[in-house]
């Protein structure tokens, strides 16, 4: 009786590491929108570039990169990279990162419209893209952004 108890406390445990954001295994689609920020933002170029061929899990070794479980699976939560020289443009995919509450991209080089898929990004908190090159409109699918408390595009070519 005893060894049971130990055994689903210990499971119990690593249930409340993974929940806090330890590694788990990330469902494929939130995988490749982050491949897809990636190749669209010159990874390679980044001041601290993603693994992406060295086996190391997003959620476990790519910078920037925070995962938590949400309805038993393991989803993106945060991604944060500012200053961290990417350049290009944010692909539609990024909206494809439903889970996600905080997106940092401040102070980088990155150009183009804004997505209309960030209006996708309904758990989304907080999202920084000061101190970028975007210019054109500022989707009007933002408003569908309900959650969202901390929004900030000074520093860019944005109207609307």
């Amino acid at each position: 009786m005893i060894v049971v108890v130990f055994i689903v406390f210990i499971v119990g445990l690593l249930d409340l590491r993974r929940a806090a954001g330890d590694s788990c295994p990330l469902i494929s689609s939130d995988q490749q929108c982050l491949l897809d920020l990636f190749e669209s933002t010159n990874g390679e170029e980044w001041i601290s570039p993603w693994p992406i061929n060295g086996g190391v899990e997003p959620c476990s070794g790519w910078i920037g990169v925070n995962c938590s479980m949400v309805d038993s699976e393991c989803r993106v939560t945060n991604l944060t990279l500012p200053g961290n020289n990417l350049s290009g443009k944010l692909p539609a995919s990024i909206g494809g990162l439903t889970q996600l509450m905080g997106l940092q991209l401040q102070n980088n080089y990155l150009t183009g419209t804004l997505p209309s898929s960030l209006g996708y990004l309904n758990a989304m908190l907080s999202m920084n893209l000061q101190g970028n090159g975007f210019t054109g409109t500022i989707p009007s699918s933002l408003a569908n952004l309900t959650l969202l408390q901390y929004w900030n595009v000074a520093i860019n070519l944005l109207s609307g």
